[in-house]
Parts: structure tokens; sequence; C-alpha cells
């Protein structure tokens, strides 16, 4: 089975967009036996949303530190970063690896 990483976030400052159209995404990844897992801030409308869907698994990271943690720590064959104007180059190059 295939495996998705998708970093978004969704926020009074970002909206809910971001989670929205994932989520849309992730169900028919879902459909098509690609497995999909979130990373997103804690404490964020966003979190809750993407929690209360049950049917994908959350990572609530709190700051870079945790978001690279928690991607290295994923088996996941693609990342998907979806955040207000794109992740910065230097998030980009930190998440390479």
């Amino acid at each position: 089975m295939k495996r998705l990483a998708v970093y978004c976030l969704g926020d009074k400052t970002h909206g809910m967009g971001h989670v929205s159209r994932q989520l849309i995404l992730a169900h028919e990844l879902d459909q098509r036996g690609i497995r999909v897992t979130f990373i997103t801030h804690r404490h964020t409308a966003g979190c809750q949303r993407l929690q209360e869907e049950k049917c994908y698994d959350v990572i609530a990271v709190a700051g870079k530190n945790e978001l690279l943690a928690a991607l290295a720590g994923q088996e996941a064959d693609s990342l998907l970063i979806d955040t207000e104007n794109g992740p910065s180059r230097e998030l980009l190059a930190e998440v390479r690896p």
C-alpha cells in the first residue's frame, strides 16, 4: 500500500481551505488504496477537524522541530505540503531527505 504524508494548516490566520481541500483529496486517495497521514499544528481548528474525521492518522506538532521529527518518522512514499503561500525554501530543503 502506498503512503502519503500531508502537512497542512487550518487556523484563524490561514483559514480552513487547506484542510478542507486535503480531506477531499484524502478521501479520493483512500478509495484508490493510498494511506494518508496528516501532520498539522496542535491546538488549531484544522487539527480538531482532521481528528474528527477518524479515518486518518493525525500527528499534531508544536513548531518546526516537532514537524521535522514527525516527517522523519514517516514511512511515506510522498509528502504533500499545503500551507498559506506555500512552504519556504528553507522548509523544503529540510524536509527533502
